[in-house]
């Protein structure tokens, strides 16, 4: 341990945090909502872990929220699979994860991380006692690293991914940056460019390893979940030839999109639009209802539906958690969010056969890139592109399923992460002697 950081992160950062986001509460429902589910956090994880069997193996998996937890979800159902018999405890950083993880089966305990100070980590510790860390992509926090290195428990970090972008930033404080690193036993990438990325930070080869991301494995889970759409798919009004979902979109998306898909709309009254908000505050989706009145198309929200259900032309979706699967009703899509900071998932679409479009800002999303260079989807900027392409599928619609093809591909390409991950959990319960991975994973063979 660099003793300069650890005072330096203990006796400032340490103290601002914590006094910051109690005043950050007084604004912020979300953060507010937080510090309320720790209030007797350390008390439910004490009672919880103290019914689980002696001997049994402990997993401690920390995600930061939502996007984190699906991509830990294969990595648990894999571990209970195999090992019904250990223990995991789920831990979350944010309460828009937490809230939503309590019907997942695969852990068998859920609470909120205790604030990562000196004392609460060591608290912490004393009652889980694990026999492994894991945590999905970043959310570090320093003193619950170090501790975790001085009493000797492997800590993992999977799905590990650094842009350049990111490198760059870090450089200034790569002194620091590698003293919280060098706590990991092991670092699993998404990729070898990403694990390269890593080594000047982690100049470990030995211990890096290339074991894939665990979000294709989730996405195409979320393929087999056809119940949760089962009401729209029944009612027989949507066709994948003639359906179009415009997915996780903002007002900067509505601007470039909605122009093209209304003129379709309008000379096409057999298609169908779903249109899937990021944000449903009541104001955006009074907005987006409010636009298509004004052009007098038919349309009902999610929630009133089958309202409207012989001349509907437009599904507005005012529930969250389900986009994944609305993409199985539609062949052609656009995902929001890279006409502002970048582009949402385009993994979820892929997973079904969906040829893929997005705006101009991309290049956070490695996948965004490859089903361009495999030309399964492609970035539109403007309005006029958009009606392009939907003119291509009104004119060729087989080229339109060629190239939603090859996006699922992609998919099954990468698929097996979660299991490589899981397996190698498994070395480090007591008993298991650690092996080497494969070397067709491992980044230094």
């Amino acid at each position: 341990m660099h003793y300069f950081l650890f005072f330096i992160y203990n006796l400032i950062a340490v103290p601002v945090l914590f006094a910051g986001a109690h005043i950050a509460a007084c604004f912020k429902p979300k953060i507010a909502r937080g510090l309320r589910g720790r209030r007797h956090g350390m008390a439910g994880i004490r009672q919880g872990v103290s019914d689980w069997p002696a001997g049994a193996p402990r997993v401690w998996l920390h995600v930061a929220s939502m996007g984190e937890f699906e991509q830990a979800k294969p990595v648990l159902r894999a571990l209970k699979q195999d090992r019904p018999d250990c223990r995991i405890l789920l831990t979350f950083f944010s309460p828009s994860g937490y809230e939503h993880a309590h019907q997942f089966p695969s852990a068998d305990l859920i609470a909120y991380l205790p604030f990562d100070s000196y004392c609460r980590s060591r608290r912490f510790l004393q009652l889980v006692q694990p026999d492994v860390f894991v945590v999905i992509r970043h959310d570090l926090w320093p003193n619950y690293l170090w501790r975790l290195r001085r009493l000797g428990i492997p800590a993992l970090l999977i799905d590990a991914s650094l842009s350049e972008r990111r490198v760059r930033r870090l450089r200034p404080v790569a002194w620091a940056v590698r003293d919280v690193l060098k706590t990991f036993t092991e670092i699993h990438a998404i990729s070898a460019g990403n694990a390269e990325s890593f080594l000047p930070f982690y100049p470990h080869p030995d211990r890096m390893h290339v074991t894939g991301d665990t979000r294709y494995d989730q996405v195409y889970n979320r393929t087999q979940e056809p119940e949760k759409i089962a009401t729209l798919t029944e009612s027989g009004l949507f066709q994948r030839s003639r359906c179009f979902i415009a997915g996780s979109i903002w007002p900067s998306d509505e601007k470039v999109v909605l122009p093209a898909l209304f003129d379709l709309l309008a000379d096409h009254k057999d298609y169908k639009v779903i249109l899937v908000p990021h944000e449903l505050s009541p104001e955006h989706l009074q907005d987006l209802q409010a636009a298509l009145q004004d052009r007098r198309f038919s349309y009902t929200l999610l929630s009133r539906f089958p309202e409207r259900p012989n001349d509907l032309q437009v599904l507005v979706i005012d529930r969250i958690g389900i986009l994944a699967n609305l993409y199985a009703l539609a062949e052609l899509v656009y995902v929001g969010g890279s006409f502002g900071p970048g582009v949402h998932s385009v993994l979820e679409p892929s997973a079904h056969g969906c040829m893929v479009l997005f705006g101009p800002r991309y290049r956070n999303s490695l996948e965004a890139i490859q089903l361009q260079e495999r030309n399964a989807g492609q970035s539109v900027q403007t309005s006029e592109e958009v009606a392009r392409v939907l003119q291509q599928w009104l004119s060729d619609p087989e080229s339109i399923r060629q190239a939603g093809g090859r996006a699922l591909q992609l998919v099954h390409e990468n698929l097996g992460a979660s299991q490589r991950i899981a397996g190698r959990i498994q070395t480090f319960f007591p008993g298991s002697a650690p092996q080497a991975l494969s070397s067709s994973f491992s980044f230094n063979q």
